[in-house]
């Protein structure tokens, strides 16, 4: 059973509850429609650049041993890679032209963690020269309309 002072309480939140939906109703109503307008603009750009900013591509690839990861041997805009080498061994990277041949080597120690940016029409290639498979986590931003795939030597 609820007691009295239970039910005044009650009363007395509810009373609260509908005098502030009141106001907020009330204030949504006002004549000056520029503020709304411009709040309705202010919100929307803020979930815009959000949306904008999340644009991402997350992964965490296997590559076999004495094979190579491509990652965007296709036409695409510029993107970066912030790669991770969770294996034991190093890995190389290559930044490899779509017009043919492969250019700045760059050796990734275990657990090292390395920020690459990638021109327009250029791939990156992981390479793996070891015995054991090899893992890697990819975070890719910008262009992520890129091709994926392995290349055996």
């Amino acid at each position: 059973m609820v007691s009295n002072h239970h039910l005044r309480r009650l009363k007395k939140q509810s009373a609260t509850l509908r005098s502030l939906f009141r106001f907020t109703f009330a204030s949504l109503q006002c004549r000056n429609t520029s503020i709304i307008y411009k709040m309705k603009i202010l919100i929307t750009s803020a979930f815009l650049i959000a949306f904008l900013a999340s644009c991402s591509l997350t992964s965490t690839t296997l590559i076999k041993p004495n094979d190579s990861f491509i990652l965007g041997k296709n036409a695409h805009g510029r993107f970066s890679v912030k790669l991770k080498n969770l294996s034991e061994n190093d890995l190389t990277i290559w930044k490899v032209p779509m017009d043919g041949g492969q250019h700045s080597p760059t050796k990734v120690q275990p657990n090292e963690t390395l920020k690459v940016k990638v021109e327009r029409n250029t791939g990156l290639k992981i390479e793996n020269n070891n015995e054991a498979e090899a893992n890697v986590f990819l975070v890719v931003k910008g262009d992520t309309g890129l091709s994926m795939g392995y290349q055996n030597k």
